[in-house]
């Protein structure tokens, strides 16, 4: 008898390990944005930026622009910029840091796997989301081009509009 796994486990580690490595490009984006603005060359801005959390660094960018009197449109770029992180952050939160496995409601036939995600922050949370391959692959996608829009404002002289 030639037994099949159920998932194609493979696909699954490289969807979430692909998540993975484009969160941390785009996390390396923002902490470049932070360095161009202040003008702090590459490894000292490193030093600063390496531990200090992601939103920090995204409050410490937008407080620089309106010390460094940014024009209003790259100010409000930049606020996009930052508005659309949160919701792959978690995203990408959920994928990288879930139990994987099958559960009651899994559709294998749909090639879904359950993401187990357990929280407890004041309350212990536990939340069962099915994802596919191709859903993981679309947020890498999207990750992808968010790293890219805000790679691309760390490339701008920090007075330029957006």
């Amino acid at each position: 008898m030639n037994l099949r796994p159920l998932v194609d486990k493979q696909a699954y580690c490289a969807a979430i390990g692909l998540v993975a490595m484009e969160w941390s490009a785009l996390e390396h984006s923002v902490h470049r944005l932070l360095w161009q603005l202040t003008r702090l060359d590459a490894n000292v801005g490193r030093c600063i930026t390496q531990h200090i959390a992601f939103g920090t660094v995204w409050d410490s960018i937008l407080a620089v622009s309106v010390e460094l009197k940014l024009p209003d449109a790259r100010h409000s770029v930049l606020k996009s910029l930052q508005s659309q992180c949160e919701p792959l952050r978690l995203k990408r939160n959920e994928v990288v840091h879930a139990l994987w496995g099958i559960a009651p409601g899994t559709n294998l036939a749909r090639g879904e796997l359950t993401a187990i995600v357990v929280k407890a922050r004041r309350k212990l949370k536990v939340e069962f989301n099915n994802h596919t391959v191709e859903f993981m692959n679309e947020l890498a996608g999207q990750i992808s081009r968010l790293s890219l829009a805000i790679a691309n404002q760390a490339v701008l002289p920090p007075s330029a509009d957006a």
